[in-house]
């Protein structure tokens, strides 16, 4: 870059003597021995150098002198006149010149600032640099000088600060915040209320501000930076580095910590686990983005220990009354025909939504349905029975094919009714109390059309409470059903990718015509409802197809929000016993219930052979390396019929939707754990793997003894080649 007169300045000022500087940083010396401004310079050569002064501000001769030993002793010996001849004779690329600032630190941080920038660019080391064009590119030169975090405490300095922070700071600002911080590295007011001392010592100019008194006194391991390291502690579970400060390799602790015990996760005091919360994916990915140089930094800065609790969590009954509250709301703003399914177009789809009342939560789903999708559709709205505004709903949607009985003929019925008037190649069962999310319809229709032997497609459900309904369903060898993952978050990896299942929920169900047809919907034996669901997918299942659940199919449902709790009770005894008698043979292959068995039962995969894959981190193909190699491995694995679980030894910082795209579908990605859980998941797993593939042969290394801990709960030798 082209140096401008203020850097020329700058460039000047750095390396020689400054008499204004000088004079007011000596002036109680100078004064004693009759020294003028006029003669400050040759007092200094004479005399100052000898007694420790600096020329500038720019240079710390007594700190300097104490960090560089041999050239105190090159002093003493007569080879230099002072530790500033030195630093310009022969230290400018190996010796940093000033306690906030490290000459070889800088230039790794910075890796543009090269030796060979340098020298095409007249600059003499990384701190001509950094004074003369990085301080004004808000770069720093030490971890304990933030520039952002001084212009904080001195807004009104004006222009010359914010172009020059640093030196701004080392000219004017360090005598204003010196009992201030000016990097979350050192909290400077912790420091002078934990050691007063170190105020009567500034207040009578021994030291600067509290920073240079905890980087230049001549103890240093009697003093903690802040509440959050431990000289004593550090030192006492490091031992390594507490031989390392004895012999006076390091200054301190501290200084070990911040140049590699932060990035090795050590501990820094008894109360912070800085490899826990180095676990957490936020605190990874801001690191990554380089809003953060490390853990420890990123902990001082966001202090989740001084965050209100949160509050407490909403109640599914409390989300249930605001989801008819909403539904209320937005009534008036839906009707005078604003909701308009009419189209020329031959329909691609056929939705049936049953209605007893309830008439604003039908208004809403429809709302929903038709802003989810805007291809052509033919909606049926069965009225079984409704006395409020249900009854008159073609007044205020268009386009839709009503349906009306004078009582309530149940959920069954209406349907069954409804499908003889079906016109699309898919239709849809629809609750009458969702809102889709985005793309559920055309995900539903692309999963049904993906593959002739799909039969039926199916949601992720999520309640009001933003808790999973279900996930997927499963049947078990009693004839009872399960919601899969119902209370669990909706972005847990279990929910998170499609397979084959016993059956998805009426709530959205999705299925081929000409199979509702040849099965002439739903059995009547279960009307008016329950269980009527469960009962189709099987058969569904009997004619070779296949139900499959897709997460991108997402909605959120009242759940039992059209008929009252008795009453569903009641059904939903009477019609598990008559699914239990009318399926006894295929449920004797089912599983019997229990918890530990829901990984295997979450598939209706007729065999498939699941296998496990380890890697270091999730196999995005963007990595590189053996990664792109891994990613292949994986989508190979799926293309021949395999069930795969991927699962990473470090968590991934990535966000949901980079992970979305990187894998096939039905690949599930365990995106929340990482080695330290893997004991739990394979004790969780127990019996679901047929084979472990694990990438990288450190890894074996690393997962060698979990395995060994684990054996019960892996699959035999003899079937670590699986066949699909």
């Amino acid at each position: 870059m082209a140096v401008s007169s203020t850097n020329a300045e700058m460039a000047a000022r750095w390396a020689v003597f400054d008499p204004a500087w000088y004079c007011a940083r000596y002036a109680p010396v100078l004064d004693m021995m009759g020294v003028d401004a006029a003669s400050a310079h040759e007092f200094y050569d004479t005399h100052g150098a000898t007694l420790g002064h600096s020329p500038n501000a720019f240079f710390d001769e007594i700190w300097y002198c104490a960090t560089y030993p041999e050239v105190a002793d090159g002093i003493t010996q007569g080879a230099w006149r002072s530790g500033f001849a030195h630093y310009l004779q022969v230290g400018l690329r190996t010796h940093s010149p000033h306690w906030l600032f490290d000459e070889q630190a800088y230039r790794a941080t910075y890796p543009d600032v090269t030796l060979a920038m340098m020298d095409s660019q007249g600059y003499r080391n990384g701190y001509d640099h950094y004074l003369r064009a990085g301080d004004g590119e808000m770069r720093t030169g030490s971890c304990f000088f933030d520039p952002a975090a001084y212009l904080a405490l001195v807004p009104g300095s004006g222009r010359d600060a914010a172009a020059h922070p640093f030196v701004d700071y080392m000219l004017r600002g360090m005598p204003t915040v010196m009992d201030k911080a000016v990097s979350v590295y050192f909290d400077a007011e912790w420091y002078v209320q934990t050691y007063p001392g170190v105020q009567a010592e500034m207040e009578r100019g021994e030291w600067q501000s509290a920073l240079h008194h905890y980087l230049c006194n001549t103890t240093p391991v009697a003093f903690d930076p802040g509440p959050f390291f431990s000289e004593s502690f550090y030192g006492a579970v490091n031992p390594d580095v507490l031989a390392a400060v004895e012999c006076g390799e390091l200054r301190n602790g501290y200084a070990h910590f911040l140049a590699d015990g932060v990035f090795e996760q050590r501990k820094p005091c008894s109360m912070f686990d800085l490899a826990e919360y180095m676990r957490i994916p936020a605190v990874q990915a801001d690191i990554a983005a380089g809003r953060a140089r490390d853990g420890f930094g990123h902990y001082l800065v966001t202090r989740p220990d001084l965050r209100p609790p949160p509050p407490p969590p909403v109640t599914e009954e409390q989300a249930r009354a605001l989801f008819r509250h909403m539904c209320a709301v937005r009534l008036p703003l839906l009707l005078g025909g604003r909701i308009d399914f009419s189209s020329d177009a031959p329909p691609e789809l056929s939705v049936i939504i049953i209605a007893h009342n309830q008439f604003a939560m039908t208004m809403s789903t429809l709302a929903s349905l038709r802003a989810n999708h805007h291809g052509p559709m033919q909606v049926l709205v069965v009225d079984s029975g409704s006395r409020d505004g249900v009854a008159s709903i073609e007044q205020h949607v268009r386009g839709i094919e009503v349906l009306r009985f004078a009582g309530n003929i149940g959920f069954l019925r209406g349907c069954n009714a409804a499908l003889a008037r079906v016109r699309a190649p898919a239709t849809l069962y629809l609750n009458n109390d969702v809102d889709l999310q985005f793309g559920a319809i055309a995900n539903a229709l692309a999963r049904l059309g993906a593959d002739d032997t799909t039969g039926a497609v199916g949601a992720r459900v999520v309640r009001t409470h933003g808790m999973l309904q279900e996930a997927g369903s499963i049947i078990w060898r009693d004839g009872s059903v399960q919601g899969y993952m119902r209370d669990a978050h909706p972005a847990v990896p279990e929910a998170g990718f499609v397979r084959a299942v016993d059956f998805c929920s009426g709530v959205f169900l999705m299925v081929r015509t000409d199979v509702l047809r040849v099965l002439e919907g739903f059995d009547e034996g279960y009307a008016p409802a329950y269980f009527e669901e469960t009962d189709l997918c099987v058969r569904i299942r009997m004619l070779g197809y296949t139900i499959m659940y897709d997460p991108a199919v997402c909605l959120v449902h009242y759940e039992c929000g059209t008929s009252d709790s008795t009453s569903a009770a009641r059904l939903i005894a009477r019609n598990s016993a008559l699914f239990t008698r009318t399926h006894a043979r295929p449920l004797r292959r089912k599983l019997l219930r229990h918890d530990a068995l829901q990984a295997r039962a979450r598939h209706a995969d007729g065999g498939q052979r699941h296998i496990l894959f380890i890697e270091d981190r999730l196999p995005l193909r963007h990595l590189g390396s053996g990664f792109t190699r891994s990613n292949d491995i994986i989508a190979t694995l799926a293309e021949l019929g395999y069930q795969v679980t991927v699962y990473p030894i470090f968590r991934p910082i990535e966000d949901a939707a980079t992970l979305a795209a990187s894998f096939p579908p039905g690949v599930e990605i365990i995106h929340d754990r990482e080695l330290p859980d893997l004991p739990d998941f394979l004790n969780a797993r127990a019996g679901c793997f047929d084979a472990i593939w694990i990438a990288r042969t450190h890894n074996a290394a690393r997962v060698a003894s979990i395995l060994n801990n684990a054996a019960a709960f892996l699959p035999d030798a003899s079937s670590w080649i699986p066949k699909p």
